[in-house]
């Protein structure tokens, strides 16, 4: 037999370089996913977004939405487009599906909600561009978005953590999220002309551990 004659040794089988370094971004990739959920579920403490305790940021942010609201048009009889106002208190939760409690901490927001009987949604379009112009007055960078038809929704951030959402078909909510959880007792009245049994005041929504 001549060398040419001899079988040919059959080499390794190689995987392409692509295979290889996709699967190990793949490997790396659930690595890190794993380690972010389980730091998510057992060890994430809430993240405090403002500066002052919840009784005080229930204040503050209807300190603002006074100023936002203040120059937006009223009917004849005093009533602008909104028709309730809602002071509301959630418990602040972390981790996989929410299902971690923190006590001591809860997020609180101060909401004016358009009534549902009101069709003129044109008037309420052109409201969501003078809270906007009032936004950029306070140094604000509003963004504004078209949702369909008459819908338009106007969004900021505050540096304190107050954040700002206005929608042409619902309302005004200014919110924080978590802070420390305050003990004083707060009130002040509405900005616009609201019926008493429209003001809600101190709503909770409590999450069990």
């Amino acid at each position: 037999m001549t060398d040419q004659d001899a079988p040919l040794a059959q080499r390794p089988a190689r995987w392409p370089v692509y295979v290889v370094v996709s699967v190990l971004v793949l490997v790396s990739g659930c690595c890190g996913a794993y380690r972010w959920f389980i730091y998510d579920i057992e060890e994430r403490p809430p993240m405090l977004t403002a500066e002052y305790e919840s009784d005080k940021a229930l204040l503050v942010a209807e300190d603002l939405a006074g100023r936002l609201i203040s120059d937006l048009p009223v009917d004849d009889n005093g009533f602008s487009a909104f028709d309730s106002r809602s002071w509301a208190t959630e418990t602040c939760t972390s981790g996989w599906d929410g299902h971690l409690v923190w006590n001591g901490f809860v997020s609180v927001s101060v909401s004016y909600d358009h009534d549902i009987n009101d069709d003129d949604l044109a008037r309420r379009v052109e409201d969501a561009q003078i809270i906007a112009d009032e936004l950029e007055s306070l140094g604000l960078e509003p963004t504004q978005e078209q949702h369909g038809q008459g819908v338009v929704s106007v969004r900021a951030d505050r540096d304190d953590g107050l954040s700002i959402l206005y929608t042409s078909d619902g309302g005004l909510r200014i919110a924080t999220d978590c802070v420390v959880q305050g003990s004083e007792a707060v009130y002040t009245p509405p900005h616009v002309r609201i019926s008493p049994a429209d003001d809600h005041q101190d709503l909770e929504w409590p999450r069990s551990e």
